[in-house]
């Protein structure tokens, strides 16, 4: 018998088997209620305990259902919340780490912590002098690779559009 049998250690699931679990946990959180929900969770947790991405996953899932989780557990915004920091911190994509602190950032705003929420935001990276995108959009224009280009712009298009219809949204609620 080995160790990782021993101790019921499982490596991280794959990008694919990690969708799958989140999936299924989601399933049980609808149709078996909050629960039932958090019992699977934790138990998929306890079978990949290093594995940042689920925790990240299970924090969302939490943070999704707090409502109910309000009335159920303990205290279940601090188990996203802590999922969402432990996730940040054992995650080794940077994209992972920066969408764990986003969504802790929600989770504090939403709970009304509105001091730890600013701490965080105030921890985020400031945006680069210059622009990757732009620059190798121009890159690609001057190569005449037309076909990545036009992906590249349309990208940028599509992020500007949506930080528009934000800003548009805030200024209703603002004028509301």
């Amino acid at each position: 018998m080995t160790v990782d049998a021993l101790l019921n250690f499982h490596p991280a699931p794959s990008t694919e088997e990690l969708f799958a679990i989140t999936q299924r946990l989601r399933a049980i959180f609808d149709e078996q209620g909050f629960d039932a929900g958090q019992q699977a969770t934790e138990e998929a947790l306890h079978e990949y305990p290093s594995c940042g991405a689920l925790k990240i996953s299970a924090g969302g899932l939490y943070f999704h259902y707090l409502a109910s989780a309000l009335a159920h557990a303990d205290d279940p915004e601090q188990r996203g919340e802590a999922l969402f920091e432990q996730g940040e911190q054992q995650s080794e994509e940077p994209g992972e780490k920066l969408g764990a602190k986003l969504l802790r950032i929600n989770a504090l705003t939403m709970l009304g912590r509105y001091d730890e929420a600013e701490a965080l935001i105030d921890s985020l990276p400031t945006r680069p002098l210059a622009d990757a995108d732009v620059l190798r959009l121009n890159l690609r224009l001057a190569q005449n690779r037309l076909g990545e280009a036009e992906q590249l712009a349309r990208k940028r298009l599509l992020t500007h559009v949506h930080e528009t219809l934000g800003a548009l949204m805030n200024l209703t609620t603002v004028a509301r």
